[in-house]
């Protein structure tokens, strides 16, 4: 299914042509499967060939047209991401249960997607959250279940039905014990131990933020690569109990925490791609600040930082837009303002962690390093002078966190990669502007000594 492939009739009416690489599902038959069709519109199962095809992968199909169809963007203008952005990101217009229903139709894990046509055109007749639908079908699979045990829960009475609450809590706490002692590392691609055990905790108490939060800050960490499979899987269950936490006063905090994993240890693309994935969650948090008027566990400077980071997430997709509306300077500047305050919080302390501040700086470095990002700074009216001040700020800052990066073997390639970055950065300013400032002349001189110190005095820090 791809836009090509629909044709709109002068009646009104819509016909589907071209079955050329059409195959008529047989359930069990892996054997008959091709990687087939359109690249941006095939599903990776169908595309790549890592699992059998079935009625889900039309679901991906028709998913991906119904997002080109309502926000016009085709999309090849994301196939280096992992998924596509919300429509509402690109058209704040659109209905929220239209992008809950295509975000799920659109999931690399087929699990994760409407399970049927019947069921994506549910949603889309009955607006409401698709993760309403799937507690009504988990309310109508207990009921049923309940209505089989009935007489037997009639004759424990009530004696058994307190038993059973407390069977429930016990099993909900021996399951978030044993998680946090258990493995986290995933087994090609397959849930750690960890992981396992605190998604089974959720299913019995989903509206309980520590299962999640333990996920996000403990096992995606603990290999300081947050995957694919582990994004895929995190978006799925989010999306299935989101209703069950969103009025948590730890929401925000737990939405920040999903941004700063995407931006920090997304294990998928470059830095723009890393921190776009970012930008939805750092809106969610945002948002969940401002309607419980800060009165959550997110702090002041944290909401500061989501802002900071979603504009620099954002910036990747802006620009091509305002390259065709032709008022990129007007864009570089904005980009150049979040890059230059991110900066400044976390020189006075905003209470980041190392890893956040230095994957800022590389960031930061990585722009001032592309003729063409500090050509647009300054066509959007960014002075040499500031370009110095920020290159030698960075460089300041980076430099003190020397000692607080040994120990992690992120923490020391980030640093020795914006150490060792510094020289190239000095090149392309005298290149862009023509000259360079004594204060970039007399920092430089401290580079070369201090890139060397950060790789032969581990040791000795």
């Amino acid at each position: 299914m791809k836009p090509g492939n629909v044709m709109l009739q002068d009646d009104g009416s819509v016909k589907i042509i071209d079955f050329g690489i059409a195959r008529e599902f047989k359930s069990n038959q892996s054997l008959d499967t091709r990687p087939l069709g359109t690249r941006g519109y095939a599903s990776p199962e169908a595309a790549e060939k890592v699992s059998q095809t079935d009625a889900r992968s039309d679901v991906y199909s028709l998913g991906v047209t119904l997002f080109h169809l309502v926000t016009g963007h085709s999309p090849m203008e994301y196939i280096t991401q992992p998924n596509l952005p919300p429509i509402r990101q690109l058209d704040p217009s659109l209905s929220p249960a239209l992008e809950a229903s295509i975000i799920r139709a659109t999931q690399w894990d087929p699990n994760a997607r409407q399970q049927s046509m019947n069921e994506l055109r549910y949603e889309l007749e009955n607006p409401q959250e698709p993760e309403a639908v799937v507690r009504m079908r988990r309310t109508l699979s207990l009921f049923r279940s309940f209505a089989i045990a009935s007489a037997v829960c009639l004759a424990l009475g009530i004696g058994s039905l307190v038993g059973s609450r407390l069977v429930r809590s016990s099993s909900y706490d021996g399951l978030v014990k044993r998680a946090a002692v258990a493995s986290r590392v995933e087994n090609g691609g397959q849930p750690s131990d960890a992981e396992r055990l605190y998604t089974e905790a959720i299913e019995i108490v989903p509206n309980d933020l520590e299962p999640y939060s333990a996920l996000i800050n403990e096992v995606y960490k603990d290999d300081s690569e947050f995957t694919t499979s582990e994004a895929s899987r995190w978006n799925a269950l989010f999306e299935a109990n989101r209703a069950s936490i969103e009025n948590d006063e730890g929401y925000a905090k737990l939405c920040y925490d999903v941004g700063i994993d995407y931006f920090i240890y997304f294990g998928y693309g470059d830095d723009l791609t890393k921190s776009s994935q970012a930008v939805g969650w750092f809106d969610r948090a945002i948002n969940a600040y401002d309607e419980r008027n800060g009165n959550c566990t997110l702090s002041e400077s944290q909401r500061r930082t989501a802002e900071t980071y979603k504009t620099i997430g954002e910036f990747a997709q802006r620009i091509q837009r305002a390259q065709a509306e032709a008022n990129e300077s007007e864009t570089y500047a904005e980009y150049w303002a979040a890059l230059q305050n991110a900066v400044t919080a976390a020189g006075e302390g905003a209470g980041d962690e190392t890893i956040v501040q230095l994957r800022l700086y590389d960031t930061v470095f990585n722009a001032l390093n592309s003729p063409v990002y500090l050509q647009g700074f300054r066509r959007g009216g960014v002075s040499e002078a500031q370009v110095i001040s920020l290159y030698n700020q960075v460089l300041q800052q980076t430099q003190n966190l020397q000692g607080a990066a040994v120990g992690s073997a992120l923490t020391e390639e980030l640093y020795a990669t914006i150490m060792n970055s510094a020289s190239n950065v000095q090149r392309n300013i005298e290149n862009v502007f023509g000259s360079v400032g004594a204060n970039l002349s007399a920092t430089s001189q401290t580079t070369t000594s201090a890139s060397t110190s950060s790789t032969e005095g581990e040791g000795q820090s």
